[in-house]
């Protein structure tokens, strides 16, 4: 028996060697950010165009030791995630034309002065 209409088959956005995690959709649905796991233990949050398939770096391996359950700002310029007890904040700039849109000095702490201490033995 057919069915009306027919059933959609996924479509691969990405694809990486190494687990992913936790997408979440930009509010303008270009981006979608997502945590990818090395064999190691380490992670990174990335975010793909999902009109051209181009990857970029948000948070950088090695940057930050958990990452979890992020989060797009409602105007897309921003991801917010949680780590070792505190909410930070990485910028977003899709207009920058480099590989790493992001910089450790672009992290913000929301709730707390200290985000050397909720990040420490990161490097």
């Amino acid at each position: 028996m057919d069915s009306y209409p027919p059933p959609s088959l996924p479509v691969c956005i990405v694809d990486t060697p190494r687990e992913c995690g936790d997408p979440d959709w930009s509010a303008d649905g270009e981006w979608i950010c997502f945590k990818n796991y090395w064999s190691s233990g380490d992670v990174e949050l990335l975010a793909v165009s999902v009109s051209t398939g181009q990857l970029w770096e948000i948070i950088p391996r090695f940057t930050i030791p958990h990452i979890h359950d992020p989060v797009w700002s409602p105007d897309g310029t921003a991801v917010v995630f949680q780590c070792e007890g505190a909410l930070l904040l990485a910028e977003f700039d899709a207009a920058v034309e480099s590989e790493s849109r992001t910089s450790w000095g672009a992290i913000k702490s929301l709730f707390r002065d200290d985000v050397e201490e909720a990040t420490a033995g990161s490097n």
